[in-house]
């Protein structure tokens, strides 16, 4: 006969599992592989827009983040007068798993 499992949700720890230095290196450690896609998928006219790419960590707020952006100058009509969508296309693969 099986045997009833109870779960009771540890939200307190839940939440200190989200906002720990592992989760923190885990998220950056994602990030670090879509920059290094996003220079491999980046159009090259001058490289400049290849080579701003970035990464940052934090864990302030209720979970720790990484976030992939890029500094150029131009990299707004890069992403989006150009359409290249260099950034979007790596979210959309490190969402689903890269």
């Amino acid at each position: 006969m099986a045997r009833e499992i109870s779960y009771t949700p540890d939200y307190k720890g839940t939440g200190k599992l989200m906002r720990g230095k592992e989760m923190e290196a885990f998220m950056r450690r994602k990030a670090q592989e879509g920059k290094q896609y996003a220079e491999a998928i980046a159009p090259r006219d001058t490289g400049e827009y290849a080579s701003a790419f970035r990464v940052a960590s934090t864990r302030s707020g209720d979970r720790a983040t990484a976030y992939l952006y890029n500094d150029s100058d131009h990299a707004f009509l890069v992403e989006y007068v150009d359409d290249y969508r260099t950034l979007g296309v790596v979210a959309d693969i490190i969402e689903n798993g890269l």
